[in-house]
């Protein structure tokens, strides 16, 4: 018979076999391979003796088996593990561990297709928290997310085509048959909505053409990095500057306030099966669109609260007022279709210094609902 050190053992080497076959696109195998570790792992959990020296063994082994239920796509076996192992004596480290496990489960059940079969072309984005229900969610909270998602997945349909950053309009010489976005009705359970790249024929069937699925990998691998810190790597990914501070801006946009929302989730299928991303971070916690190589005077942050209003749209100018004061604020191309959408609304403008009252922008979302914030002209970090 086998020592719980030794099926340990097996079930780590299954998670070793499990993400090389991941990582080479083969996802049936890597699910396959974390199941097989899934059951190793708790048969280890179970064969530890009840008893004051059980801990933390059992619930340190009970965790690391509902990771690897969670990994091969077996949320109702983690959410048993995580329940088991709570039921014991953990540490308060480890019971801390295994509640955030539990969120994630939660999390991966509100990212489910829940019976929709999406398309190669197509991207699946829910909402979930705490003002999210069965089918209700916030009007603002939900169509803003989804204006912005849109403005994202064109702008990632516009740079795969080669095309340069334009502020907004059709670009040169583009055909009339160009791809489109379109979405589903939204859907219950955690408020969910299909996009779908395509080309409208008769009666609303879609000619896909042969792009749209390297259109979908490359936005689901954008908001991958974007959701796990990796900000190096996607400013490399996206290459053309414009188009990172455009994506970085509007993720920001996109992104969970943590208050309403706590997370906007995003699935999509592919050759590897089906890829999820639980997109938790707030703006704050995502990196600020900043230059990539920034000027001396671009090292100073500064942060404006007010209220929008346009001033000169030929020298891309918005004015932030508060009370008698005002505020210049000059908008970068690749954030001008962003600002747009918050006229007359209360905002907080990130930036940098500039001539006299102005400021260039770097950032800009709209006030918190219910905070009551000063207009503020004080320095709130340095640029790396």
């Amino acid at each position: 018979m086998r020592t719980i050190t030794e099926i340990h053992e097996s079930a780590m080497a299954l998670v070793d076999t499990a993400i090389i076959a991941r990582q080479c696109g083969r996802g049936g195998e890597a699910r396959s391979a974390f199941e097989l570790a899934f059951r190793a792992e708790t048969e280890a959990a179970r064969m530890v003796p009840d008893g004051p020296d059980a801990e933390p063994s059992r619930s340190v082994l009970y965790r690391s088996a509902a990771a690897m239920a969670l990994d091969a796509q077996l949320p109702r076996e983690a959410e048993r593990l995580i329940g088991l192992a709570l039921s014991g004596d953990p540490p308060a480290a480890i019971a801390e561990e295994l509640r955030d496990l539990y969120e994630r489960v939660s999390f991966e059940r509100h990212l489910s297709l829940r019976g929709i079969a999406l398309e190669p072309n197509e991207i699946q984005m829910s909402l979930s928290g705490r003002e999210i229900g069965f089918g209700l969610a916030r009007g603002a909270d939900f169509t803003q997310r989804v204006d912005f998602a849109q403005k994202l997945a064109r702008r990632t349909y516009e740079r795969k085509a080669g095309r340069p950053f334009q502020i907004s309009g059709r670009p040169a010489g583009t055909a009339t048959d160009d791809t489109d976005l379109f979405l589903s009705v939204p859907r219950a359970a955690s408020f969910a909505v299909t996009l779908r790249f395509g080309r409208p024929k008769e009666q609303l069937s879609f000619d896909f053409g042969t792009a749209q699925p390297s259109i979908v990998d490359e936005l689901m691998a954008c908001l991958e990095l974007a959701s796990k810190g990796r900000n190096t790597e996607l400013r490399e990914r996206i290459g053309d500057e414009k188009y990172y501070r455009n994506c970085l801006g509007l993720m920001r946009q996109i992104a969970p306030d943590g208050r309403r929302v706590q997370m906007v989730g995003f699935t999509a299928t592919g050759p590897a099966g089906t890829t999820t991303i639980p997109f938790t971070k707030t703006p704050e916690e995502l990196p600020l669109p900043l230059p990539a190589s920034p000027s001396r005077s671009e090292n100073r942050i500064v942060t404006v609260t007010g209220q929008l209003h346009f001033a000169d749209a030929e020298k891309s100018t918005i004015k932030l007022i508060n009370g008698t004061r005002s505020t210049r604020i000059q908008v970068p191309d690749e954030l001008d279709e962003i600002v747009h959408t918050m006229w007359g609304e209360r905002v907080v403008v990130t930036g940098t210094p500039g001539d006299g009252r102005s400021i260039a922008l770097i950032s800009i979302q709209r006030e918190p609902t219910g905070d009551h914030l000063r207009l503020q002209e004080e320095v709130i970090g340095q640029c790396a």
